[in-house]
């Protein structure tokens, strides 16, 4: 049907799509709605209470915030697209799941923590 690496090419065409279809905030509170947003509102708080009017340090912690959840969304899609091609080839895939799960629960735990700090 397909090569290795043309599954591999459609694989990321597709999640470029969902990634860039989901970067698109639906309501106006959507657009507050990131994993790091209040990490992120802190942060600028500092950036501006140090007196800083470089508009790139400014828009930094956006754009730092921005490629982590990028790496985040992409790590999650690579983690389960491998979990299904190990259970598909009858691997062992205890290690993935477990690695997967302990990343979502820190995922949790780091945005719990922020509600209380922030």
């Amino acid at each position: 049907m397909f090569t290795k690496k043309q599954r591999f090419s459609i694989a990321s065409i597709i999640s470029a799509i969902i990634f860039a279809i989901l970067s698109i905030p639906l309501t106006p509170t959507a657009a507050n709605a990131a994993i790091f947003d209040r990490l992120k509102k802190a942060l600028e708080k500092m950036i501006t209470d140090a007196g800083v009017t470089n508009g790139t340090l400014s828009n930094l912690p956006g754009i730092i915030l921005t490629a982590l959840e990028a790496v985040l969304f992409v790590y999650i899609l690579s983690s389960i697209y491998s979990i299904v091609q190990g259970s598909r080839n009858g691997d062992e895939v205890t290690h993935l799941v477990v690695q997967f799960l302990i990343i979502m629960i820190a995922l949790v735990v780091i945005s719990f923590i922020q509600n209380l700090l922030f």
